[in-house]
């Protein structure tokens, strides 16, 4: 087991804990294992953010897929339905000859998977069109988010917060002093 791991194991440890004594969810140590591998590779610093997004949208203790899911929410990231809107507005300011211009390249490549701007520009089908790009650009979302999800930065530094309360567990302290 390499540091990386180590303190990722420690991290989802930490926050497992933390997660269980909100919900107010006793967990046996064979749940608690489980949980720790299969969440160590979230980074460190994006527990805090996870714990707050799945105390507002989750009533109760959440799955692993649930805490994987939240690890990686972000409110601000545009939905394949908006991104839809945005190509059917460029298609109606600009038409056929304006291009795809400064759209982005996630739609683009959505774009892309229905034919291009010249098919849809002369679509005569837009709801199935829609359909399309909205399956693709949500399908390449989540090849991202996954790849984010597997990609722990090992050169950032853990939060001090987090560095302490590691050490006071390491001490037989409680994680409480975190």
């Amino acid at each position: 087991m390499n540091e990386t791991e180590r303190q990722g194991r420690r991290a989802a440890a930490i926050a497992i804990t933390e997660l269980s004594e909100i919900y107010n969810r006793e967990l046996t140590d064979p749940q608690i294992d489980e949980y720790i591998n299969l969440l160590w590779d979230l980074h460190p610093r994006s527990w805090e953010a996870t714990k707050n997004t799945l105390l507002t949208e989750q009533a109760y203790f959440p799955a692993i897929t649930t805490i994987r899911r939240a690890a990686i929410h972000d409110p601000e990231a545009m939905t394949g339905e908006q991104a839809w809107e945005l190509v059917c507005e460029r298609i109606r300011r600009v038409g056929f000859n304006g291009g795809p211009g400064d759209l982005n390249d996630e739609i683009k490549a959505a774009m892309k998977s229905c034919g291009g701007w010249g098919d849809l520009c002369r679509s005569e089908r837009p709801d199935n069109d829609r359909f399309h790009f909205v399956k693709a650009f949500n399908a390449a979302k989540e090849r991202d988010d996954r790849r984010r999800l597997q990609q722990a930065d090992p050169t950032l530094e853990m939060p001090d917060e987090l560095m302490e309360g590691m050490k006071q567990i390491g001490r037989g302290g409680s994680h409480e002093s975190i």
